[in-house]
């Protein structure tokens, strides 16, 4: 299984579960909503804003993170440094053909 890992922020917490909403930064500027990911009870919950690594096998386009995978917090990369560029992995969904496109 093929996996890659990028820097996300936290968009907000589930207030009874340990999960976090994702997002990452458009070429525009604007924030692109990636899903969500569980959060390890052994490590404490990001905030709102917080940065964080994530593993996961591609990103659907127009949609979240295929099984993503907390992998730890991050202090120094800030949320504005969290480009979509950096996935190199997405996967159009509707087409059904499973080929990959360069971001």
């Amino acid at each position: 299984k093929l996996v890659e890992d990028s820097s996300v922020f936290v968009t907000a917490v589930h207030p009874t579960k340990r999960s976090a909403a994702i997002a990452l930064v458009n070429e525009d500027g604007t924030t692109y909503e990636a899903g969500s990911v569980g959060i390890p009870g052994s490590v404490p919950m990001p905030s709102v804003g917080d940065v964080i690594d994530v593993q996961y096998r591609h990103l659907y386009a127009n949609g979240a993170f295929c099984e993503p995978v907390f992998l730890k917090a991050r202090s120094d990369v800030t949320a504005s440094e969290c480009h979509i560029s950096q996935v190199t992995r997405i996967v159009d969904r509707a087409a059904g053909d499973g080929e990959y496109t360069v971001a």
